[in-house]
């Protein structure tokens, strides 16, 4: 799993982390929100 900073640093890109990130991290809308 991606750590809070990276997620929030990679915020512009959100249709990335969907791809590479499983639902376990966008389903709750946390990851890539």
């Amino acid at each position: 799993v991606l750590s809070e900073g990276m997620l929030l640093a990679a915020g512009e890109d959100e249709s990335r982390i969907s791809l590479l990130v499983p639902d376990r991290e966008t389903e709750p809308g946390t990851a890539v929100k």
